[in-house]
């Protein structure tokens, strides 16, 4: 494996062509003599062939020669490489760390003749790149620029030694000069003449952590059998690596095993569990800072003295003589390395429960037990409010849903074998909201714990009442009919009704309540509980403070709202809703001063839908959102389309649900498409009802701000049919009160609708308002409006609500 001179090369090229040359000749005498074109008796000719014969000789001689010195010549190289491996091994022996091995192993190499330049490098676990521990022999220099990395995504991870670390696997390269891999290098190479290179990673504890790196002016320097051997010379340097690493470890254990002896000492006397050791005979030799206060003796008070005496409570410290008997006599125990909980004693008499671990320890000839015990008297009271908490209702008390649940299963298991009955209860307050908001929660929660009082005196031993969260109730009345049914609900409302006094607040509440009877209404606990809760609010709906038996019509209404929710939320993109237009005009002249745009919804199954049916389920589902401004769009499409067929100066009037109206993105809303379909804003009007105006008045002038600002007019929808504040109702930017129909039907035969008409056209010319009728039939109607000074009407009289088409037509055509 040592360099040889470039002449060596060049000598048995010029063997080589020696020896052919005489064989061609040869060859050319063979062929030419039979032939007759050669003469064997020409002196030349012979000549030629001896001579031929003579150097092929020579040739084949010197080709001999040559092979047994590169055989010699190899043989030496591996007794070398035999040496450097012995010289290896004694210097992983001798070393006493590893940056003394590295310097020897390559100085060995070189000096052994394996290499022209050999160096070790270990990557820096950071940044992962290659830096440089040892070198030695000639080119050493070439170090000084080299970066390597050991990671193959980076350029410097590329070439053979980082490829050789990436993959753990060592890299042969004889023709390094010209190889791609070492393209960076080849300058180098040539100026140092290093035509082979190899590169092994090293290992710690089969991690590589480095590599070892030769150059050698000979191209076969690193033939297989010499690769072989140098990689065992790496297995013994990665063998001596661990052994370092060994080493370092065992000395840092050491170099802290006093301070860990130390610490342990300070551990045992601050730590939070209490710590025991007791001897094989069962007495305490060690006891921490945390025992004394856990169990209230001094240290110098227990130590010698029999552990079950200490704090074994009495009625299990003859279990615990039995398992130190058997300790004893086996070394066995079934406390020995588990976790248990027990009950243990203080010094004052009190049993307290704890959780203990038992340990062996051995060292030397040394045995001893630890106990290790914490105390678990907050755990298990936590513990036991979880398990409190998952059945029962935080505030109240009362069982939740999951006790319910359990109880109602108990139930119909009895109803079943029994053929009996039983009734589930929804109670719902009313307005309970408004307390919480007007007086704050406190309150909120003071009111349930006192309904809570009250329902526990009303109800018998075997029912059971629950709080759902909120203010829900679920009521479980075991074995009742609808007569101890209606009986006890009826009992419950009264009690709901009177006053609660809580601090210096007298509050007032009722409740709605929904009853649903096993078996006739439900036959497992899912249809009992959605049955009971659909007569609740179907009570909600219908009156407040009273009751609903769940009935079959309850059922086919609730089934049938369903279905309407389910279809309406595909109603626009079906194209199945629709907007009509009812004309508006003044009273006075008959001049057309606007319309009215009015939803409608034809179902292809089922058929024509009222707005008042399904304009609560939109509501209530929350799709009035999306509905509500599909409607405000079309209306504005309507504006600009009816401008574009000349007909103008007049208002479409939209109407805006409660939940449109506190939409707080509905300014926004209404601007974009004014100014997308290029609408002058006094041709929108858009409609609330009074109860919407005064749910939030504050938010409501707020609200109403925001939209006279963007210069579109307001009026108030169905007024004098909700509780009005004039108060507010001068702070409202609305220009205009629509007197409901309700008031209209009979204002020429009913004297309090002929009163309510008239206050409500004088409160607006007194407030500066406009006022419009609807619902206008007869001209009998009519004359008297128009008597009052009431300014505007629409209804029958003058049309019926219209598709876009026909009152496009119609407000063409119109002549007052």
């Amino acid at each position: 494996m040592s360099a040889q001179p470039n002449t060596s090369a060049g000598r048995a090229k010029l063997i080589r062509r020696l020896w052919l040359m005489a064989l061609f000749v040869l060859c050319i005498c063979l062929i030419l003599i039979p032939s007759g074109l050669l003469s064997a008796a020409d002196p030349w000719v012979l000549v030629v062939f001896i001579l031929s014969m003579v150097m092929g000789a020579i040739s084949g001689w010197l080709v001999w020669h040559q092979q047994t010195r590169s055989a010699q010549q190899q043989h030496l190289q591996l007794e070398q490489l035999y040496l450097a491996l012995s010289e290896c091994n004694q210097a992983i022996v001798q070393s006493p760390d590893k940056q003394t091995l590295y310097a020897q192993i390559c100085e060995m190499i070189v000096n052994f003749g394996h290499a022209n330049m050999a160096w070790i490098g270990e990557i820096e676990l950071d940044s992962k790149q290659l830096m440089v521990t040892s070198a030695f022999g000639s080119g050493t220099h070439y170090l000084d620029e080299i970066q390597i990395s050991a990671d193959p995504d980076t350029p410097n991870g590329r070439g053979p030694c980082g490829l050789s670390m990436s993959s753990d696997q060592p890299y042969w390269l004889p023709d390094f000069q010209t190889n791609p891999l070492s393209a960076r290098w080849h300058d180098k190479a040539k100026q140092y003449s290093w035509k082979a290179a190899a590169f092994l990673p090293l290992h710690t504890e089969g991690k590589v952590i480095g590599c070892l790196s030769m150059y050698a002016a000979d191209g076969k320097a690193f033939d297989p059998e010499i690769q072989h051997l140098i990689e065992g010379m790496v297995a013994n340097i990665d063998f001596a690596l661990d052994r370092f690493e060994v080493q370092a470890q065992r000395q840092l254990f050491q170099s802290h095993l006093q301070v860990s002896e130390q610490r342990a000492q300070l551990v045992l006397e601050h730590a939070l569990d209490a710590i025991i050791n007791i001897d094989m005979q069962g007495l305490i030799v060690e006891w921490n800072q945390a025992a004394a206060q856990m169990f209230g003796y001094a240290r110098a008070e227990v130590l010698g003295q029999p552990l079950g005496e200490v704090i074994v409570p009495p009625a299990y410290r003859d279990a615990h003589h039995q398992g130190m008997q058997r300790l004893q006599q086996t070394g066995q125990s079934k406390l020995l390395g588990r976790l248990i909980e027990m009950s243990a004693l203080r010094r004052d008499g009190s049993e307290f429960p704890i959780e203990l671990t038992i340990v062996e320890i051995a060292r030397d000839d040394e045995h001893c037990y630890s106990a290790f015990i914490r105390d678990i008297t907050h755990r298990r009271e936590a513990e036991e409010r979880i398990r409190f908490l998952a059945n029962y209702d935080a505030l109240t008390g009362l069982p939740n849903r999951n006790l319910l649940n359990e109880r109602v299963i108990v139930e119909i298991e009895k109803a079943w074998a029994r053929d009996g009955q039983f009734a589930l209860m929804f109670l719902d307050l009313d307005h309970f909201k408004d307390v919480n908001d007007s007086l704050g929660h406190r309150y909120g929660d003071n009111l349930l714990i006192a309904l809570t009082k009250r329902f526990q005196r009303l109800v018998r031993s075997e029912d059971t009442v629950c709080r759902l969260g909120g203010d829900e109730f679920v009521f479980l009345l075991a074995e009742a009919d609808h007569a101890v049914a209606k009986e006890l609900v009826e009992r419950l409302l009264k009690a709901v009704e009177q006053p609660f006094v809580i601090d210096q607040y007298e509050l007032n509440v009722t409740a709605s309540v929904g009853v649903a009877i096993y078996p006739d209404d439900g036959l497992d606990m899912e249809s009992l509980q959605r049955n009971a809760d659909v007569a609740m609010y179907r009570t909600k709906k219908e009156s407040r403070n009273s009751y609903r038996f769940f009935s079959t019509h309850m059922q086919v209404q609730t089934a049938r709202n369903l279905q309407l929710v389910n279809a309406l939320r595909h109603a626009i993109a079906l194209d199945q809703l629709a907007v009509y237009y009812q004309p508006q005009v003044a009273l006075d002249s008959g001049q057309l001063i606007g319309v009215e745009a009015l939803l409608r919804w034809q179902h292809p199954q089922l058929g024509f839908i009222s707005p008042a049916e399904f304009i609560p389920l939109a509501e209530s589902s929350g799709l009035i959102i999306s509905i509500g401004n599909w409607v405000l769009e079309q209306a504005c499409q309507q504006i600009q389309a009816w401008k574009v067929a000349g007909i103008q100066g007049l208002s479409v009037s939209v109407n805006l649900s409660s939940i449109q109206f506190r939409d707080p993105k509905l300014p926004a809303l209404v601007k974009g498409f004014l100014e997308r379909y290029q609408v002058t804003p006094e041709c929108l009007e858009l409609e609330l009802t009074e109860g919407v105006a005064l749910e939030n008045p504050e938010g409501a002038v707020a609200m109403m701000d925001a939209l006279y600002a963007l210069g579109v007019r307001l009026s108030i929808d169905d007024f004098g049919t909700g509780y009005s504040s004039l108060n507010y109702l001068k702070k409202f930017k609305v220009y205009k009160l629509k007197i409901d129909q309700t008031f209209v039907r009979e204002v020429t035969s009913n004297d309090e609708d002929q009163a309510i008409v008239i206050a409500i056209i004088q409160l607006a010319r007194s407030l500066g308002m406009k006022t419009i009728a609807e619902g206008v039939e007869t001209p009998v109607q009519k004359a008297f409006l128009l008597a009052q000074g009431c300014d505007e009407m629409q209804g029958y009289l003058l049309s019926k609500p219209m598709h876009s088409d026909a009152a496009t037509a119609f407000l063409l055509t119109y002549n007052p």
